[in-house]
Order: C-alpha cells, then sequence, then structure tokens
C-alpha cells in the first residue's frame, strides 16, 4: 500500500514478506519524509505500534479482502484505524520494521484544510463509536470533537470541522459497533507495546520524565503508573527519558534529537521497530 508521491527506497525488503508469520497481517514501512533544510532526517507522522501508516505497509492480499479493505465512507483521513481495529478483531497483528523503508514526498501546499477537518474529526470519532470499550466509548467520542476543535481553529477550518461534526451527529448512531475487549484495545492503542518495554527496562530506569510529548501520550503516561514508575515533570531531576509519542516517525525524531541533546542520560523510545540496529 503506497500513495501516488510514496515509494520503497530499495526492494530489499521483499524477504521480510516471505517470512512474515501467518499472523502478520501487515509488515509496516518506516516512512520517511524529505531531509529538513539542515539535513535533519525527518520522518511521516501518524500510526501506532498496531496501526499501519497507510502510505507504506505491505498487507496481506487474503487478508485484505477477508475484512473489507478500507472503508470508503471515510474518504481519507482514519482510514487505516478502522482497518486495523477490524484486523485486530480477525486474530491478525502488524509488525514494524525498519529494514522496509518508504520515502514520502508529501505536498503541504494546496491543502484543504475544511475539507481535512470534516473529515478527521467525523472520522476520528467513528473509529471510537465502532470500537472503544463500553466504558470509554462516550468521553473518548468527545474527546475526538474537542481536540479537532482546537485544531480546526489554529488552522481557521472552522467551517469544515462543523460539517464534519454535523456528519457525524447524523451518523453516529448508524455505526457498526464491534467493541475490541481489553486485550486487543490496549494493541490497538499501543498501551500493551508501551507497557511491555517498561517491565523489561523497569529495573535500570529510575525516576522518568516523559518528554517530546505526542500521539496518545496519556496512554504512556497510564502504562507507567501502572507498571510502578515513577514520573517527574523535570528532566533534571529523572534518570531516564521517555518518548511521549507512539506514533513510529515522531517517536524515532524525538529520540535522536534528546540523544544529541542529552548524551550522558538514558533515552526510551516506549516501543521498538522490528530491524531497528
Amino acid at each position: 500500500m503506497l500513495d501516488d508521491d510514496s515509494a520503497p527506497l530499495s526492494l530489499d525488503f521483499l524477504p521480510l514478506l516471505a517470512s512474515a508469520q501467518p499472523d502478520e497481517a501487515v509488515i509496516a514501512a518506516e516512512v520517511l519524509l524529505e531531509d529538513s533544510p539542515d539535513g535533519t532526517q525527518r520522518h511521516e507522522s501518524g500510526g501506532l505500534p498496531e496501526v499501519p501508516i497507510g502510505c507504506g505497509a505491505a498487507i496481506r492480499a487474503d487478508v485484505w479482502t477477508e475484512i473489507g479493505g478500507y472503508d470508503p465512507t471515510f474518504d481519507y483521513y482514519a482510514e487505516e484505524y478502522d482497518f486495523a481495529a477490524r484486523m485486530l478483531l480477525a486474530g491478525m497483528r502488524v509488525r514494524y520494521d525498519r529494514r522496509f523503508q518508504v520515502r514520502h514526498r508529501k505536498v503541504s501546499q494546496g491543502r484543504d484544510m475544511n475539507r481535512i477537518l470534516c473529515n478527521l474529526v467525523r472520522n476520528n470519532a467513528w473509529v471510537m463509536a465502532r470500537y472503544a470499550p463500553d466504558d470509554q466509548r462516550g468521553a473518548l467520542i468527545q474527546h475526538q470533537i474537542d481536540r479537532y476543535a482546537i485544531i480546526a481553529d489554529k488552522e481557521k477550518a472552522t467551517a469544515g470541522y462543523q460539517r464534519g461534526l454535523a456528519q457525524l451527529q447524523a451518523t453516529l448512531s448508524h455505526q457498526p459497533r464491534r467493541p475490541l475487549n481489553t486485550d486487543k484495545w490496549q494493541r490497538f492503542t499501543g498501551y500493551a507495546a508501551v507497557a511491555a518495554t517498561l517491565r523489561r527496562a523497569a529495573a535500570s530506569c529510575g525516576i522518568l520524565a516523559i518528554v517530546n510529548h505526542g500521539k496518545n501520550v496519556e496512554v504512556i503516561e497510564q502504562a507507567a503508573r501502572d507498571v510502578g514508575m515513577t514520573i517527574t515533570p523535570e528532566i533534571a531531576n529523572a534518570d531516564t527519558l521517555l518518548i511521549g509519542s507512539l506514533s513510529p516517525g515522531p517517536m524515532l525524531d524525538a529520540t535522536a534529537m534528546q540523544l544529541a541533546a542529552h548524551p550522558s542520560m538514558c533515552v526510551l523510545p516506549p516501543w521498538t521497530l522490528a530491524g531497528a540496529s
């Protein structure tokens, strides 16, 4: 699965596909953007440990067909999250692998922010309506509504946001309800991956400072508390810097930045992509 402006950097990843485990429905790529003007490597945003980035993923054709591919009612934005939830329900999983690299030559000019915000608020709330556990569904739908209201105001796209909100209100009661159980929900949100990382590192982590807050930072904070870690808001009081984003690209970029800024400190990404050096 590629976009019309993305392509693999090489075909060396093909043996990875042949060796995929039977329950690995998706091998997801490390998605690189064009380097910044100062030469710093940058990654695409989006995705979670078990949610692929749509512009760089190899998906089993039989799984794609079996679970119905992307839902066309989403148009674009969050369709990968809907697909990933259905994939988890089918007993499958995603593996990110850095040996599979894709360059995304995205263009930021000419984007219709009203259309984007319309889709973002509607689609992300649909995902919560369909798959969130019963006791979290209402709060998570409202969280999406509130989150994208702030973004719409920042992007001067309130008209599109209001259009998406109206579409959401008209369609919310019709969304197919297939709540994920606790195990699958924790995988879907990335909680399971963070908790596993922190349990492995607990003996050597000491006091954590969570830095570079991003996608699902609240999930990272909850996992750290549940594992019994001590968290400080001050880097000066920390033994370990825990990256605060579960999206693979921003996580990798933040890890590199913090290692350069704090070479004597332990810097811990909340999960690890396969194939990392």
